[in-house]
């Protein structure tokens, strides 16, 4: 179950930012005590981006431990995703409620790690939320992120929401008509981007929100991972970063790079050849009916193309992705191409506008 994002400015202020109210009355040690029995590792996602398919290869590492609901009724995207966070309603039921989806953590020398992959990374309310709880948390927490070629992954949406009745419209009609508004500051080179460290989580969110049409910013990433680290920074925080292209290949090696990247004890036994799990996702797998025109295409990629570099900058800088790693994802623009574009990566940060060589 997709979550939209709930980015309001009218309930940033409500209690829901807090701890449940049920819990606000509690001690500092009864507090961490519930917290202590979360997870550690969150698959957040962004849509249709490969999550799926590294849940599914999470679920073949020994020692990991998924939501089990209380209510046999519930429907079964809770053994996956608990969507504590994101829900306001389950939220307020308190810690204790979200504890209770992982109780072998509660037995005696447990030693499993626990996972929640609740696709929450387009929802600042879930942020706030995980924010404010995990400030409690003794233990390091890793988030799981993967990317996508950004029409792919947009396309992909698109006919997920066209599942839905009341969804008929046709794809090339929606882009056409998002990029005929005025999108010339949804781009690295705008002021509220280049002054971001000068606002608060809430007008960068705005910001973005204002001047980016709403589904094709969803894959604008750079701008969510700016988001996320301010509230996780790096050093506190472990993210584990994917590319879709990755997991369409030897998933044994994906499973490998998650073991490694999650700190857990070496494997006991070697890994069992995996068939099966990983689809075809590539971008002739979601064709739309109607085929996008050329024009439009290239509209599309102009709006996304200075993002990727910003994300690039990110991947290198603060992540420290290797520049040759880069290189070989095909849809991640070149130093080249960003240096056309005017964005270099110097010490101001990702994206940043070139200065005038005069």
């Amino acid at each position: 179950m997709l979550q939209l994002p709930l980015f309001h400015a009218s309930v940033l202020n409500d209690v829901h930012y807090g701890l449940p109210a049920v819990d606000q009355t509690r001690s500092a040690a009864e507090i961490a005590d519930l917290v202590s029995y979360f997870p550690t590792v969150h698959l957040i996602g962004f849509p249709k981006c490969g999550s799926s398919t590294l849940y599914v290869l999470l679920t073949k590492i020994p020692g990991l431990l998924f939501p089990t609901p209380k209510d046999p009724a519930a429907p079964k995207y809770f053994l996956k995703e608990a969507h504590f966070f994101d829900d306001s309603a389950r939220y307020e039921k308190g810690l204790a409620f979200y504890g209770d989806f992982y109780p072998k953590l509660h037995q005696k020398e447990a030693k499993y790690v626990a996972v929640d992959a609740t696709p929450s990374i387009l929802n600042l309310e879930a942020l706030h939320s995980m924010s404010n709880v995990y400030d409690h948390h003794p233990h390091e927490h890793h988030f799981i992120i993967s990317f996508r070629e950004p029409f792919s992954a947009l396309l992909s949406y698109w006919n997920h929401l066209r599942e839905m009745p009341s969804k008929s419209d046709v794809f090339e009609d929606y882009l056409r008509k998002e990029l005929s508004k005025n999108v010339s500051q949804c781009s690295p080179h705008a002021s509220w981007w280049q002054h971001r460290h000068k606002l608060s989580i809430e007008n960068l969110e705005s910001s973005f929100m204002l001047h980016c049409p709403k589904m094709i910013g969803y894959y604008m990433f750079a701008i969510y991972l700016e988001l996320w680290v301010r509230e996780f920074p790096l050093k506190s925080t472990n993210y584990c970063l994917f590319f879709m292209d990755d997991l369409a290949g030897d998933q044994n090696i994906v499973i490998q790079s998650l073991h490694k990247c999650l700190k857990l004890p070496e494997m006991e036994s070697e890994l069992l050849p995996l068939k099966g799990v990983v689809r075809d996702n590539t971008a002739n797998s979601y064709r739309p009916k109607h085929p996008v025109s050329t024009e439009v295409r290239a509209m599309v990629d102009a709006l996304y193309q200075p993002w990727l570099c910003v994300l690039k900058s990110f991947l290198r800088g603060k992540f420290n992705k290797s520049r040759r790693r880069l290189n070989e994802i095909p849809w991640i623009p070149t130093g080249e191409q960003c240096y056309k574009l005017g964005l270099s990566f110097d010490e101001n940060g990702p994206g940043t506008p070139m200065r005038d060589s005069t």
